[in-house]
């Protein structure tokens, strides 16, 4: 392992010591979020920009720089409660479903995933409340016993 440690000596990132010549480069995922929400313009040359699914990647490839670090900024956040692989899994099933990929949102779904739970179903019958605007109602004051 290699460890990175702060000023007391307490670790702050550990990274598997890679032993021998290799053509990769190791690198933990989530530490480059910081620095592509702060600089959303370098996604298109990220090591990063490999790693995500198809739908994540065309999506930010098209965004505007505002677009681009929301979404960033929310896998950033996302990704501290329920990890990197969990928030991109649910930035890619918003994207797919055709949702905001809001920072709400994704931080919900990914903390699901994270715990392994299914997400809800994707498409919910709401006409059981169609009574409420079909329907009158009568409505009784309780304290004056007046019908309205």
């Amino acid at each position: 392992m290699v460890e990175i440690l702060d000023e007391h000596s307490a670790p702050v990132r550990s990274f598997p010591r890679a032993f021998g010549v290799q053509a990769e480069t190791i690198f933990e995922p989530a530490a480059l979020l910081p620095l592509l929400v702060t600089k959303p313009g370098a996604w298109s040359h990220s090591q990063l920009r490999p790693l995500v699914p198809e739908p994540v990647r065309e999506w930010l490839d098209k965004a505007t720089a505002t677009n681009r670090r929301r979404l960033l900024s929310a896998v950033e956040a996302a990704s501290g409660s329920a990890g990197f692989d969990a928030a991109i899994t649910a930035a890619d099933l918003l994207i797919q479903r055709g949702d905001a990929p809001e920072i709400a949102a994704l931080g919900m779904l990914a903390r699901r995933l994270a715990d392994g739970t299914s997400p809800a179903v994707e498409n919910v019958d709401l006409s059981v409340y169609d009574i409420f605007t079909t329907e009158s109602f009568t409505t009784v004051n309780t304290l004056t016993g007046e019908i309205a």
